[in-house]
């Protein structure tokens, strides 16, 4: 969000996103912003569904006919959603993201997801068949928004992911993307698919409308919940 968009203005823009990081964001950056992480969080599963995100997109597309649409989904991100994800949820008490005890085996909440994987509680082969369910899912409802909406579209990531690959020859494989020492292609070479189309839309700049913003501590809750916060 830092380098994309702070500093500058998109007033043709609306920007409908299910990351509550957006909550750093000048509410005048933007023409609009729908936080979706604010009504639509799902509390069984820690973190705004991918269906949820594709209705608001659609409805927001059909409002602003005259500008661009930014929809930021989280998954792939964990929590992973699918059969694989429930299976793992149920044998290991596993919640949400798990970051904030990634370096506990055990705590009331739950066992981290990452520790699991890295003590081979949980297999790289099972984790990375919830990564492709959840990847699935979300792409699943991303193909419904394309159906639903006109003018050019662009489907592509913020970064890629660590699926148990060894940086180093020897080296503990490596799950997840926050590894802040890593730089390698896995991680920031991301798809970009252009849909195009004959029917583009005519895009205006108008005046941004403020956009509602959460509770702080609801924020640092789901902030922690998808792993961004200790």
């Amino acid at each position: 969000m830092k380098e994309n968009f702070v500093g500058r203005e998109f007033h043709d823009t609306v920007y409908i996103t299910a990351n509550p990081h957006t909550e750093k964001l000048d509410g005048s950056m933007f023409h609009a912003v729908e936080p979706l992480y604010i009504d639509e969080w799902n509390e069984e599963h820690e973190t705004v569904l991918p269906d949820d995100v594709t209705e608001a997109a659609i409805n927001a597309h059909n409002r602003y006919p005259e500008k661009r649409v930014i929809v930021h989904y989280m998954q792939p991100h964990r929590p992973y959603l699918g059969d694989t994800a429930a299976e793992i949820q149920r044998k290991h008490d596993t919640h949400g993201f798990n970051r904030n005890i990634a370096h506990s085996n055990e705590t009331p909440d739950g066992t981290s997801f990452s520790t699991l994987v890295e003590n081979r509680d949980i297999s790289i082969q099972k984790a990375r068949v919830a990564y492709r369910e959840t990847l699935n899912i979300v792409l699943d409802s991303v193909n419904k928004l394309l159906k639903q909406i006109s003018g050019k579209s662009v489907v592509s990531a913020d970064h890629g992911e660590m699926l148990g690959e060894q940086i180093l020859p020897f080296t503990t494989p490596v799950f997840g993307h926050s590894h802040q020492y890593i730089r390698n292609k896995t991680l920031y070479q991301v798809p970009w698919l252009e849909v195009p189309t004959d029917n583009r839309r005519n895009i205006t700049s108008d005046e941004p409308v403020e956009f509602d913003r959460d509770d702080p501590t609801t924020v640092i809750d789901r902030l922690k919940a998808l792993g961004y916060k200790t």
